[in-house]
């Protein structure tokens, strides 16, 4: 999102572009070739590194939580793009947003756990769907 141009981005699943040390999962400052290693190297400390993305049953970081439950709150609309909506916490940003008011699109190839709850359902390809939604949401 950052290439893209958005700025205020919310890696709630972390970056693949972030390192970790790989056994306290707290974050480093890793040099640009750690960062592009195919397999990040250890630090001075000896402690390897990791990708700095949350696996299966690893915790959100609170803070990118907190910040995707404001963005939640105060959205106008949402577009649930190609994910299954099955996991937690990431799928109640979505009743979190209907809740408070905002409409909500999926775009999927197959039905998913919020199918029965968001405005309209979008099936096809994500790649094909997806330029046609901007262009009729652009103001």
């Amino acid at each position: 999102m950052q290439r893209a141009g958005l700025d205020d981005a919310i890696e709630f699943h972390g970056s693949l572009f972030a390192a970790r040390y790989a056994r306290s999962g707290t974050t480093c400052a890793a040099t640009a070739a750690d960062r592009d290693a195919a397999v990040p190297a250890r630090l001075a400390c000896g402690e390897p590194l990791r990708r700095g993305v949350v696996w299966f049953e690893e915790a959100i970081d609170p803070k990118a939580l907190y910040r995707a439950i404001n963005a939640s709150e105060n959205a106008a609309g949402v577009v649930l793009v190609g994910t299954r909506a099955a996991l937690a916490p990431a799928n109640s940003l979505t009743s979190i947003a209907r809740r408070y008011g905002a409409w909500v699109v999926e775009t999927n190839t197959a039905e998913t756990a919020m199918s029965d709850t968001v405005d309209p359902v979008l099936r096809g390809r994500v790649g094909d769907i997806l330029p046609r939604l901007v262009d009729r949401l652009r103001v």
